[in-house]
């Protein structure tokens, strides 16, 4: 359900990400709203893709040992979604050769603690996740000294004690 709250709908549509008893908070101004919305669907759809691979290499497999080990081609071929009737001697051939899929590892769930500002640039702290993931919040976390915080216009770190990134627009907000 949308809301005229954009963090309330990314909370709302990344609730694994955010559960609700956690009391989650966002402490950012709202320019870099709109990179943090998509780091968040990039983080979902990559362990949900994990989840997705790691299923469909076992069954792959599982199919694949019935093949081998008992001739039994249903399940290969309820796999691929073929039927009896398309399958040629050399497909049946090529097919039977086959080696199994390596079996991917399932990401950790990722489950932000908190997303701030601090000294002009995002903090992102969260658990689970993995190699791909710490990247892209790194790279948030970099982009985010250089957008400004107002608007996410290209911006300069402003400021001595509190320190902002604003474009030229908002450097005196």
């Amino acid at each position: 359900m949308k809301t005229d709250d954009p963090q309330k709908d990314l909370v709302e549509k990344h609730k694994k990400m955010f559960p609700s008893d956690h009391g989650f908070g966002f402490e950012f101004s709202q320019g870099w709203f709109p990179m943090i919305a998509v780091m968040c669907d990039y983080i979902q759809s990559r362990i949900d893709y994990s989840i997705k691979s790691q299923k469909y290499a076992l069954k792959y497999n599982a199919a694949l040992k019935k093949l081998t080990e008992k001739g039994n081609w249903g399940p290969f071929l309820k796999l691929l979604r073929l039927d009896e009737a398309t399958l040629s001697e050399v497909r049946r051939d090529e097919i039977s050769k086959r080696t199994p899929l390596a079996v991917p590892e399932i990401i950790p769930q990722v489950v932000m603690t908190q997303i701030k500002e601090k000294f002009g640039t995002l903090r992102i702290y969260y658990t689970g996740g993995d190699e791909a993931i710490y990247g892209a919040t790194s790279m948030v976390e970099g982009l985010s000294g250089i957008m400004c915080d107002v608007c996410g216009a290209p911006g300069i770190q402003v400021g001595s004690g509190w320190i902002s990134t604003r474009c030229k627009d908002h450097a005196n907000v």
